[in-house]
């Protein structure tokens, strides 16, 4: 039995039964519901549900649940790769680039170009016919009152609430509709976008960081303790002088960023220590976090995220350190005793954690998540509503284990399957993100989707928490024309599951062919086919939103036929990707989008 998730906290919770769910990303938020995918895209969710934030068409004080629940309505048919929650409300991004959103609409947040300060317990489409109109969103960042989007073209996007300038437009008000952020960030390419309480974040290509909206704080990091309503550079003449910054994260009133070395720097309100450089002095400049002897000096930093007041790295090394707000066990380190610490404390390495490989990290507002290589998920911090996903109300101070129930899953679910034509064999390949009780595959072949014959077996590898790739030859003899192949995945319990079905088509095809790869969204393993009439030179490259080639798996003379290309993409960072096929006078183009 397989199964895998993409998560997103704040939440963002995966689902536990024993080890029937694995996860497959975090995502930051800020609210006390919570957000799960499952490995199809579809969006399940629980927590508070005052105004409709779960999207399951119900409101009000008796309605937050901490059983998860399938969202339907307009995302029935979609497949959701990403999803950020503010305050009350929820944003959900699906495979072909389009926003929907839900729950309230105080400030216009949900930017559906509707009537501010009203309330949709259903997901709506966010407005595309102003700015957005034929662009494809890549990313999402959701703070307390509005929300931040950026394209494909690495531009940004921003609606809700703006009276500190925080969608920097320029104008410094509300909007219930998307606006182009303007200023400096027009000749520039965004690849990271971060919205916290009243401010902006955006980083672009060259590793430079830019924020706009409120600056009492310090939490634009310019110097300057005044609001901008367009995008300022961070100072760069203190500790950022020649850094190239690789992440950005938000809290609601200070910033956290990481360069190039893993060393970790913070700015903006400090009254918990949330900066980590142990004062509790806000600062409108970037400081070093302290890296005192036991704790953090040396590390090299991987991951960071930022909940309300709180922080948390994850280190090269494997080791979580926190520091802040502590009010309701946030830092998880096994208690609140201190209320807020200005220093780095090692997070709790308990039973729920003993031995495990963190991978990812979520935040919420007073809590946060985190995600291990297996794709389990563990959370500490406020748990009124049920936030953690352990099925009990019970703040944590140490971590615990989320309880990953199951969502009716299948025997097996494949990540790829795919078909090539290599002299007269044909090449069936296929891989798994996680077994459980896998007898194996019956390979099953037909010529006219109709009549099946078993023409082989594969064995499974029973139980697995790692990805497993699999791989047969047919020789079809004498065959001509089309053929098809199916997956009969077989149980040890005799219960099975039949794959999608692959055309193949054995004779010279007629014409050009560019396919849509698979699996789409993917991660981080997909495949790509095409067909060639005739044979000559053939180029078949990937770029990136930057237009640069980051690959090119075929580059050399190929005979008419039809092939298939495995692409790997563990090096490379979540985001949009274009892939090109040149063949004489034939160029096609198409996206996928790789999700971590």
């Amino acid at each position: 039995m397989i199964k895998t998730y993409t998560l997103y906290a704040f939440l963002l919770l995966l689902l536990h039964s024993s080890s029937d769910s694995y996860a497959q990303s975090l995502g930051k938020n800020y609210g006390d519901h919570s957000m799960v995918t499952d490995v199809t895209g579809k969006l399940y969710t629980w927590g508070y549900n005052y105004d409709g934030q779960l999207g399951l068409g119900t409101s009000g004080v008796n309605t937050h649940t901490r059983i998860p629940l399938l969202v339907g309505g307009a995302l029935a048919d979609k497949t959701v790769i990403s999803v950020s929650g503010g305050y009350m409300y929820s944003m959900a991004l699906t495979s072909t680039g389009v926003l929907y959103a839900w729950g309230r609409n105080s400030h216009g947040q949900l930017g559906t170009g509707n009537v501010i300060n009203y309330t949709t317990s259903v997901p709506v489409p966010v407005k595309t016919s102003g700015v957005l109109l034929n662009k494809t969103i890549i990313q999402v960042s959701a703070g307390p009152l509005h929300c931040l989007a950026l394209d494909a073209q690495g531009k940004v996007y921003a609606w809700g609430d703006g009276d500190s300038g925080q969608l920097g437009d320029g104008l410094n008000q509300d909007t219930n509709e998307p606006v182009s952020v303007q200023g400096l960030l027009n000749s520039k390419v965004v690849t990271q976008i971060a919205a916290g309480d009243g401010f902006s974040m955006a980083l672009d290509s060259d590793g430079k960081v830019y924020t706009w909206g409120y600056g009492p704080n310090g939490c634009l990091g310019n110097g300057s303790n005044s609001s901008q309503g367009t995008p300022v550079a961070v100072s760069t003449a203190g500790v950022l002088n020649n850094k190239t910054i690789t992440r950005i994260a938000a809290g609601s009133s200070h910033a956290v960023v990481v360069d190039t070395d893993g060393k970790v720097y913070t700015w903006g309100l400090n009254n918990f220590g949330q900066l980590g450089n142990e004062t509790y002095t806000t600062s409108n400049v970037p400081v070093n976090v302290a890296e005192r002897i036991g704790v953090m000096q040396g590390k090299t930093i991987t991951k960071i995220s930022a909940n309300g007041n709180t922080t948390l790295v994850l280190t090269s090394d494997n080791l979580l350190f926190s520091w802040g707000s502590n009010t309701v066990g946030q830092l998880g380190y096994g208690s609140n005793f201190y209320a807020n610490l200005n220093t780095p404390v090692l997070v709790q390495r308990n039973v729920a954690l003993s031995g495990k490989t963190i991978s990812h990290l979520g935040a919420g507002l007073d809590h946060f998540l985190v995600m291990d290589t297996d794709g389990m998920l563990y959370s500490w911090g406020r748990n009124t509503y049920g936030q953690l996903g352990d099925s009990s109300v019970t703040n944590r101070y140490d971590p615990v284990a989320v309880y990953q129930n199951i969502l009716g899953p299948l025997p097996v679910e494949l990540t790829t399957f795919s078909a090539a034509v290599s002299g007269k064999n044909v090449v069936l390949n296929w891989g798994t993100a996680t077994e459980i009780s896998n007898y194996g595959f019956d390979i099953e072949r037909s010529s006219d989707k109709s009549s099946w014959s078993k023409i082989g077996f594969v064995p499974g590898n029973g139980n697995s928490n790692s990805t497993k790739q699999y791989s047969y030859t047919d020789n079809p003899g004498s065959a001509n024309g089309k053929i098809y192949y199916r997956l009969k995945q077989l149980d040890t319990d005799g219960k099975y599951e039949y794959s999608k079905i692959l055309e193949v088509n054995l004779g010279t095809p007629a014409e050009f062919a560019l396919n849509q790869n698979y699996p789409n969204p993917f991660n981080p393993s997909t495949t790509i086919s095409f067909s060639v009439p005739v044979g000559g030179y053939v180029s078949l490259a990937i770029f990136n939103l930057l237009g640069e080639k980051i690959a090119e798996p075929i580059n050399k003379a190929l005979d008419a036929g039809n092939y298939t290309v495995d692409f790997d993409a563990s090096g490379l960072s979540s985001g949009l990707y274009f892939y090109t096929l040149k063949a004489g006078e034939y160029t096609a183009v198409k996206k996928m989008v790789l999700t971590k």
